[in-house]
């Protein structure tokens, strides 16, 4: 009975610790409206040496593909197809993570203005 007793009494104060450490070294992260994860875990753009722990674990910045999105694109990989093709330099990530605009859209961009 007395060792359990020690035992919640030293998770009582390592934990609290612990989670301390960890929301100190991902605020960096948070500021800039991200979460740390695996590298392992989907994203579309993350940055690193904002999160605490191993280099695998980085922030995944959210909102890195807007200024596709705002265009109506989608991101995605240049290996995969997309009728309209690729505008490079509107998505997080990679090189090869591109903007591929809908069919509708471009064909509404080249279309002249109706009054």
């Amino acid at each position: 009975m007395v060792l359990k007793k020690m035992s919640y009494m030293y998770l009582a104060v390592i934990l609290p610790s612990f989670v301390i450490f960890v929301q100190g070294g991902d605020s960096s992260c948070w500021e800039v409206g991200g979460r740390c994860q695996s590298t392992s875990a989907p994203c579309h753009y993350y940055g690193s040496g904002l999160c605490s722990g191993p280099v695998d674990r980085q922030c995944c910045i959210i909102g890195a593909d807007i200024s596709c999105e705002s265009l109506g694109g989608t991101c995605m990989d240049n290996s995969n197809y997309c009728s309209r093709g690729f505008i490079r330099g509107r998505c997080g990530g990679g090189l090869s993570r591109q903007c591929c605009l809908s069919d509708g859209l471009m064909a509404s961009m080249s279309s002249p203005l109706q009054a």
